[in-house]
This record gives structure tokens, C-alpha cells and sequence, in this order.
């Protein structure tokens, strides 16, 4: 694996007697950025990882990770990067579908989607996929979550709902026929998916209720709390749920936002077209650059200053916060 440095520093305006602490009424200077956790001003590194195999022709659609060891990448020719023990990127064998998206609990617990109504979960040995059944191949899966082992949703073409309760998977009424891109939530109770033309659907244990419809099409949800949810799409659609109803957060951007992810109330990064990269620290978003133009799909983190984004034509970026 060779890495780059290819970005460091962004945000505005600390102070000179105490450089290291910062809070949202106190930033950090223009070299470092503040992790809100900490209260720390830190570096902020963005690193372009490249595979020591050929990723040229891959545009990885989905990404999940859990730990440092432990990051996965999936993408639209059935590959599957995997970065494992030693810090090194090995490939599984490709599946026969287009892949979507991935999520998992651990290192063994790990499912994946995709076109033509791919369902996977890895096996035991975490080095191959096996297909599960029952999903109708005329339906794509674009989007995968879930609370445990035993709580997992799937969303996808023509309002496909489907969900695992630890034994069987089952078909669940969304009462939409839209096209559904992505789901999260917070519990078993409170569930969000997003989709076709702006249609916004929420499950509160029971059933699937339409929430809100924005108009433009939206491929990614992240919730934090039940009053702090967050859905982003086409031509730099940003919205947040306060509990009561659905806002716009305009301004930040005219470029599609394929993903969200976040890390408590504090931090939130959103990926897209042309290399967008936003991170939300506290109030305030940042625009993020780096030396890629090409789309970025999916964001994913196992912690707010350790994230990894992935997208077209291979491109694998680590986001790495440093004291130094």
C-alpha cells in the first residue's frame, strides 16, 4: 500500500494564548481543525490509499468499517476491498452482482447489497460472500442498515423494504413505490429511509409512514438523535429533521451529496459529486478539498477523526486528525 499526503488544515480564527483548546466559540487556526470530543485543535490529514492490485475500473459504492484493521470497500463490478491485519488491502473474490452498499456489527457479522436483488453476508472464515436467498432479482438493493445481528433493514428499487430479525428475512410494507436509496436509524423503533423525487419514510416500530417528499431525488439519510436527522441528494440537497419538521440548509453547495455519516452531535461529513467533501464540526460546515475530482459514493468512520470515503475509478481516502 502506498500513501499519500494530499491535504492538511482548514477552518478559521483561534486563540494565540491557548492554540490547542477550542470550542464551537473558540476555533481553531487556519493549520488545524477542532475535534469537539476532545476539545482539541488537531491536524487534519487526508490520505489517498491505493491497493497494491488494480482498482482502476472499480467505482466502490459503499464502504463500513469498525476499526483501524478493519475497513471495507464495495463496488459496482462485485469487488470487495478489504484493508485487514498489517494494514494491508487484499481483494475477495468478486461476486456476480453489482454491489450497493455494506454494514456490519463486527469483523464476522458483515452483510452486503446490490443490483438484481444481491443479498450477501460473509462467512465465517471473512474471506468470501455468500448469497442469500429470497430476494426477487427484477428488484436492486441499494441501501443497508441496522441496529444488531438480529435488526438489519434493507431498502431499494420500487419501494422494497425488507428486514432481518435474526433468523429469516421478510418483505416489509413501505407504502411507496419509489425508488428507496438509504436507510439508518437510532433504534429498533425509529428507522428513516430516503429516496426517488425526495420521499423522505419513517418506521416507528409498527409501520412505514411517508414523512416528508423535497422534490429532488436524495441518496443518503444519518440520524444522530430523534430531533437530529439529517437527508442530502441531488444538486447539493441538504435537509435536518428537528423533531417537528423537515428544514433546507441552503448555500452550502450546488454538487450532489451521495453520503452521509456521522459521530455523535457534533460531527458529520457529507461526499459527493466532483470530490465534494463537507465535515460539519459543531454548527459550522467546512468544504474539505483534496487532489481527486471524481465522485466520492460512500463516507464511513469507526470514529469522528478516523474516516474512510471511497468512489469512482478506485479512489479510497483516509481522513486521519493528529496532534502533531
Amino acid at each position: 500500500m502506498s500513501t499519500s499526503l494530499v491535504l492538511f488544515g482548514l477552518l478559521a480564527g483561534c486563540s494565540v494564548d491557548n492554540p490547542f483548546y477550542c470550542e464551537l466559540t473558540k476555533p481553531c487556526s487556519a493549520e488545524l481543525v477542532c475535534e469537539p470530543a476532545l476539545h482539541r485543535c488537531l491536524t487534519a490529514r487526508l490520505y489517498a490509499q491505493r491497493p497494491s492490485f488494480p482498482v482502476d475500473g472499480i467505482d466502490y459504492k459503499g464502504t463500513w468499517s469498525s476499526s483501524e484493521e478493519t475497513i471495507w470497500a464495495v463496488g459496482n463490478q462485485g469487488d470487495t476491498t478489504r484493508l485487514g491485519v498489517g494494514m494491508t488491502w487484499y481483494s475477495l473474490a468478486k461476486t456476480a452482482f453489482a454491489l450497493e452498499d455494506i454494514w456490519g456489527v463486527d469483523e464476522k457479522n458483515v452483510w452486503a447489497v446490490g443490483q438484481a436483488g444481491a443479498l450477501l453476508r460473509i462467512n465465517e472464515q471473512g474471506n468470501a460472500w455468500v448469497q442469500l436467498a429470497g430476494v426477487n432479482q427484477d428488484v436492486d438493493l441499494l441501501g443497508i442498515w441496522g441496529t444488531s445481528a438480529a435488526d438489519i433493514w434493507a431498502v431499494g428499487s420500487q419501494g422494497k423494504i425488507i428486514h432481518f430479525d435474526g433468523t429469516a428475512w421478510s418483505e416489509v410494507a413501505s407504502n411507496t413505490t419509489r425508488v428507496l436509496a438509504a436507510v439508518h436509524g437510532l433504534s429498533t423503533s425509529d428507522v428513516w429511509a430516503v429516496g426517488e423525487r425526495g420521499v423522505i419514510l419513517h418506521y416507528d416500530g409498527t409501520s412505514w409512514r411517508q414523512s416528508a417528499e423535497l422534490g429532488a431525488n436524495l441518496y443518503a439519510v444519518w440520524a444522530n438523535l430523534p430531533n437530529d436527522v439529517w437527508a442530502a441528494g441531488q444538486s447539493g440537497l441538504l435537509a435536518h429533521w428537528d423533531g417537528a419538521s423537515w428544514r433546507p440548509i441552503l448555500g452550502l453547495t450546488t454538487s450532489t451529496i451521495y453520503s452521509l455519516w456521522g459521530n455523535g452531535p457534533s460531527v458529520m461529513w457529507a461526499v459527493g459529486a466532483s470530490g465534494l467533501i463537507l465535515r460539519r464540526s459543531g454548527a459550522d460546515f467546512s468544504v474539505l478539498s483534496s487532489d481527486s475530482k471524481g465522485d466520492f459514493y460512500a463516507v464511513h468512520g469507526y470514529a469522528s477523526n478516523a474516516v474512510t470515503l471511497v468512489g469512482k475509478q478506485g479512489t479510497i481516502f483516509s481522513y486521519l486528525l493528529r496532534a502533531d
